[in-house]
């Protein structure tokens, strides 16, 4: 008999899905939330300067987020290409006078900034392992799957409603990935059999091969919270090493993709934002100044390597522009 969860069909993600909530919005109960601790981040200003610029018609601040589907912790990719750019121009302080930020489409770079009196195009790309990030996106889809399955599985919804689920996978091998419906079905199944708080919980080999083949440990605690993202991955994975020739290898790319754009598409920049755990890699700018010095920024009039709320790199055409 098959179990309930493998008949419910995944939700198929549409081009963009918005949040109820602004950006303003969102980011004013960030806001307080840090405030009630006592604290504040550093770069407020950058964010609130970045929230007065228009994008496609409407400042930043008054549109809700866009995801790849609904709930997802993932922007959008062209509207993450936007943000991204949106905010590199308040970091360099280039902001000023800036009419409209829009996502164009090839042969285009990515995203267009309209001044009163020239256009600045920008191509982005991110900086990121892309195989740790598919491991996160199919933990993400495997936990709305579960989800789903609660609308028409009494039992499941009950151990959700009840408490706390988390299932931590340890031993996830990026390079293969992860069989996301294998993982639903066999996390619903743990789930069920669960009677009471588990401080941790080993399955059976022979019974649940996807969760011990990625290190399952289940922990539960019955309390009136409910569970929301149940499937997590311990970050402990080694991606600082593939940094610099995931670096090198996008910087290629996109300097030979460069003589692609429409010819008129000057001044044209380049933008790399690094993340997803490359961002705390230490001696990164020493990392960047030296692929650059390689590699040079080909037919681009500007390089810049942004790392999220700490600083963005600048390299022009030689002689070499100062990293600021």
């Amino acid at each position: 008999m098959k179990s309930k969860i493998e008949m419910v069909t995944p939700r198929k993600p549409r081009a963009v899905h918005q949040t109820s909530a602004t950006i303003a919005e969102t980011h004013q109960t960030f806001a307080d939330f840090i405030a009630s601790l006592g604290m504040s981040y550093a770069d407020e200003h950058v964010e609130l300067a970045m929230q007065q610029l228009v994008f496609e018609g409407m400042p930043f601040g008054n549109r809700p987020a866009q995801l790849r589907r609904p709930d997802s912790k993932f922007y959008d990719k062209t509207y993450l290409e936007a943000r991204a750019v949106a905010r590199a121009l308040v970091e360099i302080g280039v902001h000023t006078g800036v009419l409209s930020v829009r996502r164009s489409r090839a042969p285009q770079p990515d995203v267009t900034v309209e001044y009163a009196d020239h256009v600045l195009y920008v191509e982005h790309a991110m900086i990121v392992d892309e195989s740790a990030i598919a491991v996160d996106v199919a933990i993400e889809d495997a936990n709305f799957l579960l989800h789903d399955a609660t609308t028409s599985d009494a039992q499941l919804a009950g151990v959700f409603d009840r408490g706390i689920l988390t299932v931590r996978l340890t031993t996830v091998d990026v390079a293969v990935g992860i069989d996301v419906r294998a993982l639903a079905v066999e996390t619903a199944s743990v789930a069920r059999s669960l009677a009471g708080d588990v401080s941790l919980f080993v399955p059976a080999p022979e019974l649940y091969p996807t969760l011990t083949s990625n290190g399952a440990r289940f922990f539960y605690k019955t309390c009136p919270t409910p569970s929301v993202m149940p499937i997590q991955t311990d970050d402990t994975l080694d991606r600082l090493r593939e940094f610099e020739p995931t670096l090198r290898r996008v910087l290629e790319q996109k300097i030979a993709a460069v003589e692609r754009y429409d010819a008129e598409c000057k001044p044209v920049w380049l933008l790399l934002s690094v993340g997803h755990g490359f961002e705390l890699m230490p001696c990164l700018p020493e990392t960047v100044e030296q692929v650059v010095a390689e590699l040079g920024i080909g037919g681009f009039d500007r390089l810049g390597v942004q790392i999220p709320r700490r600083y963005i790199l600048l390299f022009e055409p030689p002689p070499w522009g100062i990293p600021v």
